[in-house]
């Protein structure tokens, strides 16, 4: 019985440190906030690049897969291929959702459809080009395929979008 004591003392002393670490209070019985790397519980697609619309605009579709060919030169130019998809200008959203494909064929090949439809913004040309496109080539072109986590963070944002636009 001897040995019994010292384990259930420990026990009860620590006891109420386990159930506060257990339910999320620090010592000082405050809620613990979450790791910086948590990804908030939105349901909605995660992205480690960020939550919101301007931090993926920032670290993804001004980054190096997508500027290449979809951010405005110095000069006003699209740097290599002929289309007027401008990632990088401000209100990104509000020339995206609801909006059309590019209807001359020589600067897309995906005519009459819809880059970000708002009742469906993953149904949109926007996400398939960077997954499967039916039509015309995978984004981004003669670049490796977007990772996981970039795709995720391009149904993110798309979703975002949709929900910004009134």
């Amino acid at each position: 019985m001897q040995g019994f004591r010292p384990l259930v003392r420990a026990l009860v002393l620590t006891l109420p440190l386990t159930v506060a670490l257990l339910s999320g209070c620090g010592s000082s019985g405050e809620p613990m906030a979450p790791p910086p790397d948590a990804l908030p519980d939105d349901g909605m697609p995660p992205c480690s690049l960020g939550q919101t619309m301007a931090d993926i605009e920032t670290k993804l579709f001004q980054g190096m897969k997508c500027k290449t060919c979809h951010v405005l030169t110095p000069s006003g130019m699209h740097p290599l291929y002929p289309t007027n998809l401008d990632l990088g200008s401000p209100g990104l959203a509000e020339r995206m959702v609801d909006k059309p494909t590019e209807s001359d064929p020589l600067k897309g090949k995906c005519r009459d459809r819809v880059l970000v439809p708002k009742m469906d913004p993953l149904g949109g040309i926007f996400v398939e080009k960077v997954e499967k496109p039916s039509c015309g080539d995978r984004m981004p072109q003669a670049l490796p395929a977007l990772n996981a986590d970039e795709v995720s963070c391009v149904k993110r944002w798309a979703i975002l979008a949709a929900k910004s636009i009134p």
